[in-house]
C-alpha cells in the first residue's frame, strides 16, 4: 500500500489534503536453475558439472489485463555471468495460466508464446552475449483480453552452458511492466575444481634371498653283468 499525503499553499496559508492509499498486488519475479525446461528439478545451490546445459527459468510476476493504462510493456532483462555460462541465443517462453485474447482466442496453460517474444541481446568485443532482454510484442499485449481475471503470466527458459569453475556463481533478472521495475532472487549454483588425485608412490620390492643350489651326491656307477652266452 502506497499512500499519497498532498500539501497545499495559497495566499499565505497551508492546507492539508486527505491521504490517498494505493493498493498494488505484491509482484514477485522468481528465477532458478533446473534440469531442463519445464522440469521441477531445481539446481539452485546445487552442483552444475562442466560443460553441463541447462536452462534458467525466469518466473515473470503474474498482472492483470486491466492494469491502470493498459498492459503495454512488459520486458524481462537477464544481465547473466558470462565468465561462467555462455548464451547462444536459444529460448523458450510459456503461459503459466489461462489467457483470453480479445477475439476469444484461448492460450492455455504450458502453451508456448516463444512466438511473441522478440529477443535483443549485447556482445562484447569478442563477439559473446553478456546480457539479454526478451520483450513481449506490444501488439500482442494489446490483443489480450481486459479484465481482472484475465493474468498474464509468463516463464521463460534461457540455455546456457556451464563454461567455467565457480564456487558461488549467482544469477538475477528483472521485470519491466509499463514503468514498474521487479527485481528477482538471485539464484546460486556450483561448479567446484575436481580434487586433484595425490600420486601413489610406488613401495618397492623387496629382492629375494638367491638359492644356492645343492651339489649332487656323486653315484657310482655300476656295471653290468655280462650275461653268459648259450
Amino acid at each position: 500500500t502506497f499512500k499519497n499525503h498532498v500539501s497545499q499553499i495559497a495566499f499565505g496559508n497551508g492546507y492539508d489534503g486527505n491521504i490517498v492509499e494505493n493498493n498494488i498486488p505484491k509482484l514477485e519475479a522468481l528465477k532458478d536453475a533446473v534440469e531442463a525446461v519445464g522440469s521441477s528439478k531445481s539446481l539452485a545451490n546445487g552442483v552444475v558439472a562442466l560443460n553441463q546445459v541447462f536452462p534458467y527459468e525466469l518466473d515473470g510476476p503474474a498482472i492483470a489485463t486491466n492494469v491502470e493504462g493498459g498492459l503495454v510493456k512488459y520486458v524481462i532483462n537477464d544481465d547473466f555471468d558470462e565468465t561462467h555460462d555462455r548464451y547462444d541465443g536459444v529460448f523458450y517462453a510459456f503461459a503459466q495460466q489461462k489467457l483470453e485474447l480479445k477475439d476469444g482466442t484461448i492460450i492455455n496453460v504450458g502453451d508456448e508464446i516463444t512466438r511473441f517474444v522478440t529477443q535483443n541481446v549485447v556482445r562484447n568485443e569478442d563477439g559473446t552475449i553478456t546480457s539479454v532482454s526478451y520483450s513481449f510484442n506490444p501488439d500482442f499485449l494489446a490483443s489480450l483480453k481486459v479484465s481482472a481475471d484475465n493474468l498474464f503470466d509468463p516463464v521463460i527458459y534461457m540455455q546456457v552452458t556451464r563454461i567455467a569453475y565457480g564456487d558461488n556463481v549467482e544469477n538475477k533478472f528483472e521485470v519491466v511492466i509499463n514503468d514498474y521495475v521487479v527485481e528477482s532472487n538471485t539464484v546460486v549454483t556450483h561448479t567446484p575444481e575436481p580434487t586433484p588425485e595425490t600420486p601413489t608412490t610406488p613401495t618397492p620390492e623387496t629382492p629375494s634371498t638367491p638359492v644356492t643350489p645343492t651339489p649332487a651326491e656323486d653315484v657310482p656307477v655300476q656295471k653290468a653283468a655280462l650275461l653268459p652266452e648259450t
